[in-house]
Order: C-alpha cells, then structure tokens, then sequence
C-alpha cells in the first residue's frame, strides 16, 4: 500500500468540470499521454514486442435518460499498450501543487489527464502497469470526498504483474450531466478525433478505436487543373509546401492546397504543435488564418485548406488556444504571400477558378422508319349478300372521362429560382435559389450576403442527377431551399449536427400541413 499525493486547494479539481474543453480535445489528453509513454519508452517496447504498436481503445457504456429519452454515456474507459507509470510517475501524476516534476512533449503541462478526467466525470479509477518493473498500481478518487473532506492523500494498490502486461486503464463514472457524451455525437466525435491525430494515424504510429471502430483519416483530393487565366493551359497540381519564421524562434511550415471539390467539411487550414493538431480539427471551427479563408461561402472559402505546423508558440494548458494569436495571424500572412505556382496565385486561383461544365450527353439516334409495305390490289367485286334483320341493342353508358392530371410546373429558365423569407430569434432573413456551376455538389449555401441578412441557396441543375431524371420541378426547388435554411439555422444556433438539421428541416415542411 502507497499514499500517493492529491494535494490542491480545495476543490480545485472540481472546477475542470467547468473549462471550455470539447469532448474531443478531452479524449486527446488520454491518447497525448500514450503517445508520449510510447515514445519514451520506445527502444524498450520494440525489444520485448518487435511488432509493437501504440494502441488506444476507448470503450462507453450507455443508458437510455428516462426524463429526455436520450441515449448518454454512463462510464467511460480509455486503455492503452504503452509502457504504464512507474512508481515515482504514479506518486506525482494526482498532485497538482507539484511543480518538480520534468515536462516535455505532449505532457508539458502535466496536468491533462487529471483536467480531462475531472472534465468528464466525479469517479475515477487509475490502474497502470509498468514495463520497467512489472507492477501494476491501483488508485481510485472520489472528486467530490476529496473536496469536501480536504483529502491530500489516498492509498494505491500495488501488485506484482508475472504476464507484463503494460499499460494504462482509466475508467470514469458519474459523469457530469453538462459534459456527458451523447450516442448521436458520436460520429462527429469520431472524426475529430481522427483530425487531431492525421499526422499519426497515416503514418501508421497508432490504431485509436472508439466502441471497436478503428479510426481513419481520409487524404483529400488537391485539384489539378491549368490556371484560370489559361482554361486550355497546361495542368497544374495546386499545392504549395511553406515555410516561413520570426527570427526569434517562431516558425510555421507545412502545405497549403486546394481542393478538387468544394467541400464545408474539407476546407480550412488546420494548425498542428508537435505534430497533434491544437486549431481547426473540427470543421467546424477552422477561422484562424483569415488570408486563407476569404469570404465565407465564397469559392475560396469552400476550397483552400492546408496543414501548418508550428513551433515556438506556447499554448493553454489545454492545447486548444494559443497565447499569442495576433503573431500567429501575422505570419500566416507572410506565407499567403508565398503561395505562387509557375507565377500564378494559389490563393487567386481559388477565387477564380471555375471547373468546366460535363459534356452534355448527346441524345440517342432515333430509328429509321420501317418501310412502308405495298398496298394489295382489291380483290374481285362480291354479289351483295341480303342483310339479316337484327333485334335494335340498347344503348350502352359511356363512363366518365377520367380527369388529366396537372403536370409538375417547370422549373423557370432564368436563374433565379424560387425565393423567400424566414427568422432565426427574431431576426429575419431573405433566401433566395439561384442555379449555380461552381460545385460539383447538387447544392450548397453560399453565405457572401448573410451580413445583409439574406442566404443564398444554390443548385447545381447541371448536376449529373439532374442530367438523367429531368430538371427540378418547382415542388423540389422548394424541398432544396428548405433543407438550406434548415442546414443554415442549425449552424447558426444549434450544433450543426445532422438530426438538428433535420428537426429544423421537418418543422419548416410541416408548416405546410
């Protein structure tokens, strides 16, 4: 039995359930501290396991709320195969008034995996097994006794391992019902997740699983196209490599590219330290680098992104802020000015661009007329045969002409398409269809006027849909604007997750009962 060190103010611990983590960024301060185990102890791990390979297994149990029907997490576990805690890393890793302790790489704060886990839940439970000795050590803490009952110390188990099997277990429970994760998060969870950690998941330096599905990061396409200026020209391949500092110890390097499809999920230029990305892992919240984004919903905007490592800024304890952002944006500009290919502008090439339209499909041949047969000579002239009399047939009703149904109004040939209005909390907007050929999608919002209060909602009628079942009536003109407001509001004031853009999109539809 060990007594191992908590000690903080009073209830300090408790007051992580309150920092402006996302669950995400949460989750990567339990797989930095695996990575960076992994990485210290690396020459040890390959000796016993040539094949050695970092692995993060994050399990959740779910419960179904009764008050809100929800499906929510009720304990949280995250194992890893790293090589564990020793005893003096075990003694120092609950104390927070502890400031002896070395800091480097992903754990130069030191403080993580307690503000992850005080973030998510009351309970936890530590269990570590250490490649250098082989002891597996046992720790369990109760936030809210330690606050109230002014804990400094609580006892560990500590038992021999005859199968070294190293590692480290963390287990959650009670978890705070304002952080809890919900099952419908997941999938964007999922993918943030995965964000943070490209650089190490394409190099194929770790396997995460969330619920037993191993994470992936999908590489995107760079468009390859000749410059604006010359449709004819010759192809080019829009990615540029950057690298640009201060002279005083700030640098930034990496790529910045262009997309060959428009996309609001794929673009923005996400920002990485120590190769972990620290800004814009979540699509939704890529605005730093304002050289990079243009106007929002502007060609530039759906199309330039990029992945820009720096170095020599200090960042939050927990790796979501940077302490100087005006620097950063400073030289971010610096590189928008090294973004030339051949002479020509990647950042003007994105403004400009447009991609050709498809080849129209040609219509098929149609047959050529069957011949026309000969006409028969009439044949010899018949003596006429007396006609029988026949009993007169009584009338018969002729039924009703069945009525000839409407056919669906054509969309109009200008290209304006339908307009309207609507309100988000009191404010109202105008939105108006328009057709659109700038994407390859079959229709996006296009935000450039949204300060003016009014969403632009553009379709693709050149579409490869569109091509082979007809152009779009007006009855689904109106089901397109409707999912452009619905996808905007749920953007605007919600999470932009996909079930809110369909709650908004239902209620828009059932207005018309």
């Amino acid at each position: 039995m060990a007594k191992i060190s908590i000690k903080a103010k009073q209830g300090v611990y408790l007051t992580y359930r309150n920092y402006t983590y996302t669950a995400a960024q949460v989750f990567g301060e339990f797989i930095d501290n695996a990575i960076q185990s992994n990485e210290d102890h690396k020459n040890q791990l390959k000796s016993m396991t040539p094949n050695h390979q970092l692995r993060v297994d994050i399990s959740v149990e779910w419960y179904q709320d009764p008050n809100d029907k929800i499906v929510k997490a009720k304990s949280i576990s995250i194992q890893d195969n790293a090589a564990g805690m020793t005893s003096d890393l075990f003694a120092h890793a609950f104390n927070l008034a502890d400031d002896e302790v070395t800091r480097k790489g992903m754990n130069e704060f030191g403080i993580g995996m307690k503000a992850a886990s005080a973030w998510l839940g009351n309970k936890w439970r530590v269990e570590t097994t250490s490649i250098v000795d082989n002891i597996t050590r046992i720790l369990e803490v109760n936030l809210t006794d330690v606050a109230k009952n002014q804990i400094e110390e609580l006892d560990s188990l500590e038992i021999t391992d005859p199968l070294r099997k190293h590692g480290t277990i963390i287990s959650i429970s009670e978890l705070w019902p304002e952080n809890v994760i919900k099952k419908d998060s997941v999938g964007d969870l999922i993918k943030n997740i995965a964000s943070i950690y490209r650089y190490f998941i394409r190099n194929n330096e770790i396997r995460i699983y969330f619920e037993e599905q191993l994470l992936t990061f999908e590489e995107y396409n760079v468009l390859k196209a000749p410059s604006y200026k010359d449709p004819d020209g010759e192809e080019i391949e829009w990615k540029k490599s950057v690298s640009i500092d201060d002279h005083n110890g700030h640098t930034i390097s990496g790529f910045v590219a262009l997309l060959k499809d428009m996309s609001d999920e794929k673009r923005g230029v996400v920002f990485t330290r120590n190769n972990r990305v620290v800004l814009g892992f979540d699509p939704k919240d890529r605005t730093v680098g304002k050289d990079f984004i243009g106007q929002i919903g502007s060609r530039k905007y759906r199309r330039v992104f990029g992945e820009l490592e720096i170095s020599g800024f200090s960042v939050a304890f927990g790796k979501n802020k940077l302490n100087d952002m005006d620097l950063l944006e400073a030289l971010c500009k610096g590189v928008a000015g090294k973004l030339k290919i051949n002479g020509a502008s990647l950042l003007t090439q994105a403004d400009k661009y447009k991609a050709k339209a498809g080849k129209k499909p040609v219509p098929p041949t149609p047959p050529a007329p069957a011949p026309i047969p000969p006409v028969p000579a009439p044949p010899a002239p018949v003596p006429p045969t007396p006609p029988v009399p026949v009993p007169p047939t009584p009338p018969t009703p002729t039924p009703p002409t069945p009525p000839t149904p409407t056919p669906p109004t054509p969309v109009p040939h200008d290209d304006k398409l339908d307009e309207g209005n609507f309100s988000i909390n009191g404010v109202d907007y105008s939105v108006e269809v328009i057709r659109g050929t700038e994407s390859d999608e079959v229709f996006w919002n296009d935000l450039s006027q949204i300060i003016n209060k009014k969403l632009i909602c553009k379709i693709n009628t050149k579409h490869p849909f569109f091509v082979k079942y007809g152009q779009p009536t007006q009855s689904i003109i109106y089901l397109f604007k409707a999912l452009s407001i619905a996808k905007f509001k749920s953007m605007s004031h919600g999470s932009g997750k996909i079930s809110d853009m369909m709650n908004e999109f239902n209620a828009i539809i059932n207005t018309f009962k």
